[in-house]
């Protein structure tokens, strides 16, 4: 981030193979990365004003994540089904099951 003012006024990236430095100005920024990218960016955005990472004064930054796990399970069918019920489905306790009485 750009910090001329003690405030964010872009963003400092580097595009393509090359690296090429870029500097992209706006009056307003929004980060959405995903519960990892996220901290892994406002840790790696140093300034004097942040010497931790942005907006890391308490170092709890990346600290707390949670992220959501999807499963997902793709058929393939060669001939048409009849309906969308005639295809087989498990319920995701017997997905678990096997990994809790593991521990896990």
């Amino acid at each position: 981030m750009c910090f001329s003012t003690g405030e964010a006024e872009g963003v400092r990236v580097l595009e393509g193979a090359d690296k090429v430095e870029r500097i992209h100005r706006a009056r307003l920024l929004f980060l959405a990365a995903g519960a990892i990218e996220t901290p892994r960016l406002l840790l790696n955005s140093r300034s004097p004003r942040f010497p931790h990472g942005l907006l890391n004064d308490h170092g709890l930054v990346g600290t707390h994540l949670m992220e959501n796990v999807y499963i997902a399970r793709l058929y393939y069918f060669p001939e048409r089904l009849a309906s969308p019920a005639a295809c087989p489905s498990m319920p995701i306790s017997s997905i678990l099951s096997p990994l809790a009485s593991k521990g896990g």
